[in-house]
């Protein structure tokens, strides 16, 4: 009771008119061009606005919080009758993977956004209990999105979990794609779901049925991911690559040196692990984005104006600047040469270790400019 209280505080409407739609399509713009410096959006830099054809899809609702006129948080719910979602989604969301999914509604939750001055507030719970209810009269059973690595976690709170899908590459770079099941009940509660209060509401004897999820056990709960969030296995994952670190006496230094057990400890539970596929774009240059890799395995390449800067190999780490600096602006596009395995950090995790464990932070800032200077040090030999 005291959570649908809580989320009950922040009021969330649905688009009905042209002016609300265009007043979301301007917040939009807001966030994701001017805040964030995305450009590879179908943007109207004319009337700063953001819109694209799954806006007008005949699936499509839209849902804002605002205050004083303003909108301050959006998500787009695209729903499909069983059999109707786009070839494009089938692909994007691994769907053959999923039993009979051609006799499910299924759905796309996607731009979903916080005015940064509200980040942190109710606004987000009370989308997500929104866009559970819109679903549940929709009769949805699964809903799909894909988020940034270093998201997931946040994700995992809402409801969604990873599965044994293909990661999204798209423009920005690589992305993890996630499912939520309306009715797992067991699920959402371990996570700490604000939509879990919800599910006896609407599944049950008398109500909506639960999800047979016997048939998607070895997709939502399988063996090997490329992506890793439980901090047991990210632990054991860089136990590994000190071992191994031990048997190499040529190699450079690494994020890890000098770091205590309990200090790697902690950045394993707060870190992600992900498989990169080769070829693929990781971080792209100009994004603003605030996650920094530590390479586990494989090559990746960085390259800015269409020059190759330096060649990347275990050990080694990218993203460091965005992480650093206030802006969060990639400086270089880093592309992976081979299958590699990357270790994801997000600068919150150093803001909580800075005001936790000032130790313990001054030893990681340390390794990392060291790491930097010596970078810098040989692109200058190479001139």
């Amino acid at each position: 009771m005291l959570i649908q209280w809580l989320m009950g505080l922040e009021k969330v409407l649905r688009a009905e008119t042209l002016q609300e739609r265009e007043a979301i399509y301007r917040f939009r713009y807001r966030v994701y061009v001017e805040e964030l410096k995305k450009g590879f959006l179908d943007v109207d830099h004319e009337n700063k606005m953001i819109r694209d054809d799954d806006d007008e899809s005949p699936g499509a609702v839209l849902f804002y919080t605002a205050s004083k006129g303003e909108v301050t948080g959006t998500v787009r719910a695209v729903i499909w009758r069983g059999g109707q979602a786009p070839a494009e989604i089938h692909q994007r969301f691994s769907f053959p993977l999923f039993a009979a999914i051609d006799t499910l509604i299924t759905a796309e939750t996607s731009r979903l956004l916080i005015d940064r001055s509200v980040r942190g507030s109710l606004i987000l719970p009370a989308l997500a209990r929104a866009m559970y209810e819109h679903m549940i009269e929709q009769d949805v059973s699964l809903v799909f999105a894909y988020c940034a690595p270093g998201l997931v976690r946040a994700y995992r709170k809402l409801g969604y979990r990873p599965y044994s899908g293909e990661l999204v590459c798209n423009q920005d770079g690589v992305r993890v794609p996630l499912v939520g099941v309306l009715s797992d009940l067991d699920y959402l509660q371990r996570v700490g779901s604000p939509v879990a209060p919800l599910v006896k509401q609407h599944f049950g004897p008398g109500k909506r049925p639960f999800l047979d999820l016997a048939p998607y056990r070895e997709v939502l709960d399988p063996g090997p991911l490329p992506f890793e969030v439980e901090p047991e296995v990210v632990w054991n994952h860089l136990q590994e690559q000190l071992l191994t670190e031990e048997d190499d006496e040529n190699r450079a230094k690494t994020l890890l040196d000098t770091l205590p057990e309990a200090a790697i400890r902690k950045l394993a539970g707060k870190g992600f692990i992900m498989d990169i596929p080769a070829e693929r774009t990781v971080v792209r240059q100009d994004l603003i984005e605030k996650e920094m890799f530590f390479i586990l395995e494989g090559a990746f390449v960085v390259e800015a104006g269409g020059r190759v800067l330096a060649h990347l190999h275990r050990g080694d780490v990218f993203g460091e600047i965005a992480l650093l600096v206030d802006e969060g602006r990639r400086t270089a596009t880093i592309r992976s040469v081979t299958d590699g395995r990357v270790l994801v950090l997000r600068r919150r995790f150093l803001e909580e270790l800075m005001r936790d464990d000032p130790t313990l932070s001054s030893r990681i800032l340390f390794n990392l400019s060291r790491i930097l200077a010596e970078r810098m040090a040989g692109m200058l030999s190479e001139v």
